[in-house]
């Protein structure tokens, strides 16, 4: 990977960007966290104390407040670490590279066009204590998040994303199951009006697929959408609202068109957006 490599993505983005806005800018929002009472503090306290020795009921226990979101929408992007992410393939837009630059670079134009329309991002890749299983056990111990970017960080810079690129290396076994719990868990406290929860694999992991429905329910119950990617390799009928994608354009265009799909865009101008992005 390289820095020329690396403009291909961000140019085939960044162009759209005024267009995106648009895309994601909605008038103001009403929904949001409905609470019944105010906390005890300030006038809230007083009326209770106040009510209280007068013997009568506190009407402020049944004042319903709408907490807004502080954000219009967020999303998770749990990255598997396993071995196979770093052997290379012939990416159709960055060439020769391994699967771990690949998806890197997806994210790094995907974050930018996001941030600039207001939409938050968190990404992680999730690995294990013990890397390698062995003679197919599967206890791979305690997984790990390492955090490469977070909601309160800027999009990644040409330098930093280069460096990921060249730094990390992608080593042990995969499972699924856990990178879509870490997934939900990523974005399930966030106070959003759209929480989206993506992660992706470039393998099978067959083992994981019996959890999938509940980690569906599971995420549905805090108010995220779950999203498995299947990268480079075949889709399973069980992978939850599954995404198949051959390339780091493929990735970051399926990205882009999921958050739409949650209501966050209109459908009517998605088509040129997608159009400008691939041509």
């Amino acid at each position: 990977m390289d820095k020329a490599r690396l403009k291909v993505v961000k140019d085939k983005f960044l162009v759209s960007a005024n267009i995106l806005r648009k895309l994601f800018r909605s008038s103001s929002y009403t929904r949001g966290v409905r609470e019944t009472g105010y906390s005890l503090n300030g006038n809230a306290l007083t009326n209770t104390f106040v009510n209280a020795r007068a013997c009568r009921d506190n009407p402020d226990r049944y004042n319903t407040q709408v907490r807004k979101p502080q954000t219009k929408a967020v999303f998770s992007f749990a990255i598997d670490f396993s071995g196979s992410m770093a052997s290379n393939y012939t990416d159709n837009t960055l060439g020769r590279i391994s699967a771990i630059e690949s998806v890197l670079s997806a994210l790094y134009g995907v974050t930018h066009v996001a941030e600039s329309v207001g939409i938050q991002s968190k990404v992680a890749f999730i690995e294990f204590d013990n890397k390698f299983g062995g003679c197919g056990d599967r206890d791979l111990g305690a997984s790990t998040r390492c955090v490469i970017k977070d909601f309160n960080q800027k999009p990644w810079t040409d330098d930093y994303c280069l460096t990921l690129c060249k730094n990390l290396s992608p080593n042990g076994e995969d499972d699924l199951a856990e990178y879509a719990r870490q997934a939900i868990e990523m974005v399930a406290y966030e106070n959003a009006e759209h929480k989206v929860a993506f992660f992706m694999t470039d393998g099978i992991n067959v083992h994981s697929h019996n959890y999938y429905a509940s980690l569906v329910e599971i995420a549905k119950a805090k108010g995220v959408k779950l999203i498995g990617i299947s990268f480079n390799t075949p889709l399973h009928k069980a992978m939850p609202n599954g995404i198949s994608v051959k390339s780091s354009m493929e990735l970051a265009t399926a990205l882009i068109k999921e958050l739409e799909k949650r209501g966050i865009g209109r459908p009517s101008t998605f088509s040129s957006i997608i159009a400008k992005i691939q041509d």
